[in-house]
């Protein structure tokens, strides 16, 4: 995660750890041990979603692999002297 959550988020987590335990030893509610798992559950889904969104986000690299192909000319799509030319001289006739 980014340091917005370092400097605000992860404290404020902490504190409520503390404090959902000290509810819970205090009051021996269940809730609050339901509502701390589900805290952390919440906050490890988000770091392993925003794990994946930076795998998605990270730009391609191509090769000349990659680029380098193929092309043919339709000629029925562009019909015309410029185009039956550029058909009968590309590297694949």
């Amino acid at each position: 995660m980014g340091f917005g959550f370092n400097l605000f988020g992860f404290p404020l987590l902490i504190l409520a750890t503390v404090g959902h335990l000290i509810y819970f030893v205090v009051t021996k509610k269940k809730i609050a041990l339901k509502l701390l798992g589900g805290l952390w559950a919440l906050t490890i889904f988000i770091f392993c979603l925003s794990l994946f969104m930076e795998r998605l986000r990270k730009p391609i690299s191509l090769t000349k692999q990659d680029i380098i192909g193929e092309y043919r000319i339709d000629t029925n799509f562009y019909p015309g002297a410029n185009s039956k030319w550029q058909y009968e001289h590309t590297l694949a006739n």
